[in-house]
């Protein structure tokens, strides 16, 4: 059934002659009772294809009466839109169009035979094709989904759509399957300004329950209100590693590879604190807190370069009571490059360095190293779970626990 006069097009029978292509323009909501909502109406008639703007047609492509085929269309205003022309064979490919101007061809997507596309929120998109690739924007950019990422879940796919809130549906043949962007148990941080402002190295919950986060060019500062605050170390945009608040609720800030020693922020700006120890000299991967609420600065040493030696004094660790700097370093059992630190329930410390796994119990060092069949001499990450496992692990070999 074709519609009757909508508005002027080229006449009142080019209308009625017209091969109506989408009456219904799809743009999921949020459930199946409003899957398909109708935001616009897309027309393929003899001159090309139009989209009714409300009281008018606007021509968007002329096809000069060629023979046309749109496999796919997805429009989220009059204003904003994607479709997929097969047919005629110099206008094949994805095009779209924004803030009212005319379609343009995405020259980045491959021309094969499309079954379905899509436009997501926040400028995201997705075209999945025949051959089995599937190919997604994000931050205007298009880039081809790896094979292991979309082989059990977009196979003989026969549509995509995205919901509102950035949640992707995908119908097969043997059902429908929801991709969910976000789930509801987290909320998702990230910085407007992107790229190494959204390269988080560490977090800490202050007690005044800002969220406070270690980037690659800085620390983020996210309040309850929703207010986010970016924070550059000295006025340059620096990587920040390790961050931590003390028992006065001062939050610190360190590097491994930006700056040597630590910052403290005196709720106006960052002050470089002078200790007069070897911690002004070095750099300092993280933070720890242990049980009594003192703060462990864990060091490298004083180059960021990777060298097989550490210069004996800038080993190890310092202790901070909120008084004094107290040095663990090889002469006292701790040497090598210092990264993660955590205290288990009975008063042990735990060293994840790069010389093994250490713990220091009662006095005594222990050492886990591969000479005892250890996975690794690099320990990168320390927790200890409700029932005293400690978890250790690298940046490649995996994860692992202790029992005792």
């Amino acid at each position: 059934n074709y519609p009757h006069h909508y508005g002027p097009l080229e006449s009142v029978n080019s209308i009625e002659k017209a091969d109506l292509c989408m009456a219904e323009v799809i743009r999921a909501a949020g459930g199946f009772d409003s899957f398909l909502d109708t935001h616009a109406l897309i027309l393929l008639a003899d001159r090309g294809l139009y989209v009714f703007a409300g009281t008018t047609w606007r021509l968007l492509l002329e096809t000069d009466g060629a023979h046309t085929m749109i496999l796919g269309a997805d429009v989220e205003s009059p204003d904003a839109g994607l479709v997929y022309v097969h047919y005629p064979l110099r206008l094949r490919g994805a095009w779209e169009w924004r803030d009212g101007s005319l379609l343009r061809r995405i020259d980045e997507l491959p021309r094969p035979r499309m079954s379905s596309l899509s436009l997501g929120p926040g400028n995201s998109a997705i075209v999945a094709y025949e051959t089995g690739e599937v190919w997604v924007r994000r931050d205007r950019r298009w880039s081809l989904l790896p094979l292991d990422r979309r082989a059990d879940v977009f196979a003989d796919t026969i549509f995509v759509r995205f919901a509102r809130n950035g949640d992707l549906w995908v119908g097969r043949e043997r059902g429908l399957f929801l991709l969910r962007r976000l789930s509801d148990r987290w909320t998702y941080y990230s910085s407007e300004r992107g790229g190494l402002w959204n390269q988080i190295n560490d977090l800490v919950v202050a007690s005044s329950g800002t969220l406070w986060a270690a980037t690659g060019t800085g620390v983020v500062e996210y309040r309850p209100t929703g207010e986010s605050i970016e924070h550059t170390i000295d006025g340059a945009r620096l990587t920040v590693t390790g961050i931590a608040e003390d028992a006065r609720g001062a939050i610190w800030a360190v590097s491994g590879a930006g700056f040597v020693g630590a910052y403290r922020f005196n709720g106006q700006r960052w002050e470089r604190y002078v200790s007069g120890t070897p911690l002004d000299d070095v750099y300092i991967h993280r933070i720890a807190t242990d049980r009594s609420g003192h703060l462990w600065f864990l060091t490298l040493n004083a180059s960021n370069e990777w060298q097989p030696s550490i210069e004996p004094d800038h080993a190890g660790a310092f202790r901070y009571d909120g008084q004094r700097f107290e040095q663990w370093n090889a002469a006292r059992g701790l040497d090598g490059r210092v990264y993660a630190m955590v205290e288990d329930r009975h008063g042990a410390f735990w060293f994840g360095t790069s010389r093994g796994l250490k713990r220091w119990k009662d006095g005594a060092w222990r050492t886990w190293d591969t000479s005892d069949q250890f996975i690794t001499n690099r320990v990168f990450a320390l927790a200890v779970d409700d029932e005293g496992r400690v978890w250790f692990g690298d940046q490649q070999r995996g994860l692992g626990y202790i029992t005792s």
